[in-house]
């Protein structure tokens, strides 16, 4: 089965986010599994991040997979790092490398 992807790049803020839970919100509904892709993410802030986090939880709610890709020390790692989000093992999910397993 072909993992959909969903490709995020350049800035991701809250002037965009609502255009960016509109994809992932279409990409979820026929699909069990979903991969988001945020290595081509240049800038990013909390409400970015807080659509991230809302995505992983509610695709668990629904047993629903979500695997993503981030650079380890990029813009999306680095908002999570700066809200104390990264103790919650939020980035556990991350491959740097790669795509869908």
């Amino acid at each position: 089965m072909d993992i959909p992807t969903v490709n995020f790049g350049g800035t991701q803020t809250i002037v965009n986010v609502e255009e960016a839970c509109a994809l992932l919100r279409a990409a979820l509904t026929d699909n069990d599994a979903l991969h988001i892709d945020l290595m081509a993410v240049t800038e990013a802030d909390l409400a970015f991040a807080q659509l991230i986090i809302a995505t992983r939880k509610s695709t668990a709610a629904a047993g629903k997979a979500l695997s993503w890709r981030v650079v380890p020390d990029g813009p999306v790692a680095t908002v999570l790092a700066r809200a104390g989000l990264d103790s919650f093992n939020l980035l556990d999910a991350v491959m740097a490398e790669g795509g869908p397993q």
